[in-house]
């Protein structure tokens, strides 16, 4: 209950009238007035109490001494009985048979100030704002976990979403390198790709070239916007000193030129003789102005014979960051300085030493290792003829022999003589002129075998590959050591001798590339095959299993069924493989067919 003064309680009604209050507030005009204390019966509540002098404390008081309200206090529930409304200690209420008991939960309102509940209310605000920043913390705590967590939810994610093939260094630069090989495989397949790889090279050549000279006619381009800007300088400040000495009319000179227009004039005039001196000082500026051209004259020749050395300087020594141009004296002068000050006849000995070290450490070993490479192909090859000549090959049982012979074409014979003449070469005794033909003949030389990433070298391979300049051949021979026959292509033969003739030179080929003169056997014995001898009959199968067993390898045949009646009697053991229809596999080991294997088997029963 809100009491208002009852002279206020229309003005009141009328200022909280439009107001929205979220509860119901009832409220009671009284007439205020000054207070009278009462002595009153401390049986009951309003005795009890103590009453604050206000203007609204003689209703107050009124109200709880009114019938109904006021309570008789009693010790015990012992005392409840009766009509009057009675309350005990505990807070028990009674008034005949209806009472009441328990907290109603409540702020208390008797004794009600503004102030008072004011500061209640500041109270509870600042608990509920330690309450309310608990709150944010635990909020901000659960945010940052919350962000750790999708964090790790996306870092789980991606390395779900990525194949180690992607992230594998190794893996990626083997890649890298097998996409370049087979790149280069594709091009030396087709002529027109090549081409247009090479016409693609010489663009990118071209660019980087346009890009070169851009940035030099850029550069140009900002050293002449320079000397425009120190042109415009200089004539404004010779348009001031004309002006300044038209309107002063007086010229102040230094010595040296007072001495040079003084020795000019007596040339061409009297001194001291005033009625000569205007056609005097005519003759004069015609003749400094004849010495002006010739001085200039002469200037622009001495510039283009410096221009013309600069240019024969880097025609011989390119340099990108150097030009023809008179501007770049100071490099060029630099240069100079530098030569002179080491001296130009110690870097040319210098540069005959250097030149007679490359040809050792680079030259020499080049010729050594082409006699060392053939020789070696020789002395690999000795220990597979050996083996070969112990199997026999085709219907007559001949024996077969990888027959090495050197190509002797002009342009190789030419290159090997080269090359031996040049890393041959001492030029401590050779002049000036004979050294730089030295250099230009091993420059030539070496454009040959250069390695270039930006140009195609289609030479380079093709005179440093030792593999290209011989030729192998299969040669047949009888018992007598006759040749029978010569082998340098598959063609003109039948399908059981074509595989007998491949499995004899794939076989030759491994045991050249697994083994060596030393070792016995190949470095590596098992040999899968893939359907192969399938299209032989068993004789021709026999031989070229022979050969490999020969060769030293291990033969493991994969064939379909029925199809590998000819390997049958040649094999040590046949496994039959199988698949149902639910895909599973499995593996059974048959009867062995050859002789020698069933008595190994029996023996194994046994």
């Amino acid at each position: 209950m809100l009491l208002i003064d009852a002279s206020e309680l229309d003005r009141v009604s009328r200022t909280i009238d439009p107001l929205q209050l979220p509860r119901r507030v009832n409220y009671e005009g009284v007439s205020a007035g000054a207070f009278t204390p009462r002595q009153l019966n401390p049986v009951y509540v309003s005795g009890k109490l103590a009453y604050k002098d206000t203007r609204f404390t003689a209703w107050v008081q009124e109200r709880l001494t009114a019938a109904g309200t006021d309570a008789m206090c009693v010790d015990s529930a012992d005392h409840l009985g009766g009509s009057q409304l009675r309350v005990t200690v505990n807070g028990q209420t009674r008034q005949g048979r209806s009472g009441a008991h328990g907290e109603l939960k409540a702020p208390y309102v008797i004794g009600f100030s503004k102030e008072e509940r004011l500061t209640e209310i500041a109270d509870r605000i600042r608990e509920l704002d330690q309450i309310l920043g608990q709150i944010d913390k635990k909020l901000e705590r659960h945010r940052q976990a919350m962000a750790a967590l999708l964090g790790d939810k996306s870092a789980h994610e991606h390395m779900l979403a990525v194949e180690w093939r992607d992230i594998d260094p190794d893996g990626i630069r083997a890649e890298i390198k097998l996409l370049d090989a087979r790149r280069e495989t594709i091009l030396k397949s087709d002529d027109s790709l090549r081409e247009l790889r090479e016409r693609l090279d010489s663009l990118e050549a071209d660019i980087k070239k346009t890009g070169g000279a851009v940035y030099a006619a850029e550069d140009l381009l900002e050293r002449l916007v320079d000397e425009q800007k120190k042109i415009v300088r200089r004539k404004d400040h010779v348009v001031d000193e004309i002006q300044r000495i038209e309107q002063a009319q007086t010229v102040t000179l230094a010595d040296h030129q007072k001495t040079y227009l003084d020795s000019e004039f007596a040339d061409v005039a009297t001194p001291g003789d005033l009625r000569d001196f205007g056609p005097g000082v005519d003759r004069l500026k015609g003749r400094l102005a004849g010495n002006s051209k010739n001085a200039l004259g002469k200037a622009e020749g001495l510039k283009r014979e410096l221009e013309a050395a600069f240019q024969r300087y880097r025609d011989k020594w390119h340099d990108p960051n150097l030009s023809e141009s008179v501007e770049n004296y100071p490099s060029f002068r630099q240069i100079l300085d530098s030569i002179i000050s080491t001296g130009l006849h110690e870097r040319r000995q210098e540069w005959a030493k250097r030149l007679t070290d490359w040809s050792g450490q680079d030259l020499v070993p080049l010729a050594g290792a082409f006699s060392h490479a053939i020789d070696d192909i020789r002395n690999r090859l000795a220990p597979v003829n050996a083996i070969l000549a112990s199997l026999p090959f085709g219907a007559h049982r001949h024996r077969l022999k990888i027959d090495l012979r050197e190509l002797n074409r002009d342009d190789i014979v030419k290159f090997k003589r080269e090359l031996k003449i040049l890393s041959r070469a001492n030029t401590d005794d050779f002049s000036d002129t004979q050294i730089q033909n030295w250099f230009t003949r091993l420059q030539k030389f070496m454009a040959i075998i250069r390695k270039d990433n930006t140009a195609k070298n289609t030479n380079r391979d093709y005179f440093l590959d030792v593999r290209k300049h011989i030729v192998i051949t299969a040669v047949s021979y009888d018992s007598q050591g006759r040749e029978r026959s010569t082998y340098a292509a598959l063609g003109g033969k039948s399908g059981g001798e074509t595989q007998e003739l491949v499995a004899f030179i794939v076989g030759a080929a491994l045991r050249f590339q697994l083994g060596d003169e030393v070792h016995e056997r190949p470095r590596f014995a098992p040999v899968f095959l893939d359907e192969g001898f399938v299209k032989a009959d068993s004789e021709f199968a026999g031989r070229a299993i022979d050969a490999w067993k020969g060769l030293g390898f291990q033969l493991i045949i994969g064939a379909p069924y029925g199809q590998f009646t000819a390997l049958e009697p040649h094999a040590d053991s046949v496994l039959y493989m199988a698949k149902n229809s639910k895909s599973h596999s499995s593996v059974k080991l048959l009867s062995p067919a050859t002789p020698a294997a069933k008595a190994s088997q029996d023996e194994e029963s046994a």
